[in-house]
């Protein structure tokens, strides 16, 4: 009879978790883990799947199982065992942060913590609305099984990768959702051995080319973190914040430039730039591009520090241009796009200052 393996993570919530469940209440669940899962092991090992996306999405939902209309069978199971969270509903309240003011001749955010209000736009509270979330310093404890005790051992890495470059929820590249693994418990590793091997791992990657993938991959990635240490959560992400507001504010008008940041730009509310590409004599968008610069929180001691990931691969699949929806829409973008253009942000010009190479 096959052994079963096991190994148990207790966690704790860095920043802000907005992870909506039943009627917009924030809720941790396993299938937000296992998308989680399924993402970094796709961007950490893609290398090793090269044949083709088809095989690489087969190993990847035969480990963590497949989207939510493929479920199939797993060779990982998750659970969550248990769960001290805290809940709320405003952001600055909960925090006693000041709530940043609105320059409205200018469009810009202001105050002394209009960072956290730029990278958490979407889901910080206002007079119409507000969010809930999982606070920060919440804790949550998850166990893996699994007849392979290889494929335990992978899932246990990629958890532990995502947990440094990434997070969960909405906003997750945006800083949201990080948090730390703080203990584990079964099979033969501990904690150092995955920080060893997530070093070894990603040294070893960044010699690899991964820009002609169809996935965003960590193969040629530059990870950074920031030099300075912070002592508290929203004072690293304000810190990060301001920078990549100051950045986009700068950069604005320069809709050609930043798809790397998210697709579309949205610039013109009701005419945003999209991907545009041509199918049977018509044009086509391809309205949604998530961006592969990822933002995340880290803890050192009591400390924290901001990370940024630097994803490889295509931004879009090849004979695509960006492009004002007005001219997609009545099919006459060949005289006004433009060939998608990376050389405004890239790891070598990082839109952030005072810091370091993590990996």
């Amino acid at each position: 009879m096959s052994r079963l393996h096991k190994i148990t993570f207790d966690c704790e919530v860095l920043t802000p978790m907005f992870l909506g469940g039943a009627d917009q209440q924030a809720e941790l669940r396993v299938p937000s883990i296992r998308g989680f899962l399924r993402f970094w092991w796709r961007a950490a090992f893609s290398d090793s799947s090269r044949a083709s996306y088809k095989d690489l999405q087969a190993r990847e939902a035969a480990l963590f199982g497949g989207t939510v209309d493929k479920q199939g069978q797993s060779s990982v199971t998750i659970r969550l065992v248990s769960q001290e969270i805290q809940m709320a509903d405003d952001l600055w309240l909960d925090n006693n942060l000041d709530r940043p003011g609105f320059e409205v001749q200018r469009k810009r955010q202001s105050g002394r913590n209009k960072g956290i209000g730029f990278l958490y736009y979407s889901k910080a509270p206002n007079r119409n609305k507000k969010f809930e979330f999982i606070k920060p310093a919440s804790s949550f404890s998850i166990v893996m099984t699994s007849l392979s005790k290889d494929d335990i051992e992978l899932a246990a890495k990629v958890f532990y990768l995502g947990s440094i470059l990434g997070g969960l929820g909405s906003r997750s590249r945006r800083t949201a959702g990080a948090f730390e693994i703080r203990n584990i418990h079964g099979l033969s590793f501990s904690l150092s051995d995955l920080k060893s091997w997530f070093t070894t791992h990603l040294s070893a990657l960044k010699q690899k080319d991964g820009q002609n993938l169809e996935v965003s991959n960590l193969m040629g990635a530059t990870v950074y973190q920031s030099n300075e240490s912070f002592g508290s959560w929203y004072d690293a992400v304000n810190d990060l914040g301001n920078q990549y507001e100051a950045f986009r504010f700068i950069n604005r008008s320069k809709a050609y430039l930043t798809p790397v940041l998210g697709a579309p730009v949205m610039h013109n509310r009701n005419n945003p730039y999209v991907a545009s590409y041509k199918e049977n004599g018509q044009f086509k968008s391809r309205e949604r591009r998530s961006s592969p610069i990822y933002m995340s929180v880290m803890k050192e001691g009591e400390r924290f520090r901001w990370v940024v990931t630097y994803l490889s691969g295509k931004i879009f699949p090849d004979g695509h241009k960006i492009a004002n929806t007005f001219f997609v829409n009545r099919n006459s973008d060949d005289r006004n796009s433009k060939e998608i253009d990376l050389t405004l942000l890239n790891p070598d010009q990082p839109f952030f200052s005072n810091f370091r190479e993590l990996i």
